[in-house]
């Protein structure tokens, strides 16, 4: 799991006259068990549904899901790191969850 950038690569913070309209910045990554168990432990959110196959397979989804909060952990990557970069706070960010995403399925994040 590569949690770190590059060694060697700047991050390269940009003033807000120096962005435009229609800029966009993604990110993939593979939701694995192991990123699943460091979210519970560094979260504390326990939820079954989270963690036991046999609880999810009856629960809404049908499946384990990824915590909807480690989506809003991606956003928060993309803006202290690409758009805009360094130094980028989100004091209030506004979350919907479309559809709840597999363990072990590819994550895109895309930030405008």
């Amino acid at each position: 799991m590569n949690v770190m950038p590059t060694p060697g690569a700047l991050l390269v913070n940009r003033i807000f006259d120096e962005l435009s309209i229609g800029e966009t910045a993604s990110l993939v990554r593979l939701v694995k068990p192991d990123d699943i168990k460091l979210f519970i432990a560094m979260s504390g959110d326990v939820n079954p549904a989270h963690l036991d196959a046999q609880y999810a397979a009856n629960d809404i989804f049908g499946h384990v899901v990824i915590h909807g909060m480690w989506t809003g952990a991606l956003i928060s990557t993309l803006l202290g790191t690409e758009l805009p970069g360094p130094g980028t706070l989100s004091p209030v960010t506004q979350l919907f969850i479309e559809h709840a995403r597999e363990v072990a399925k590819s994550l895109a994040k895309r930030k405008r």
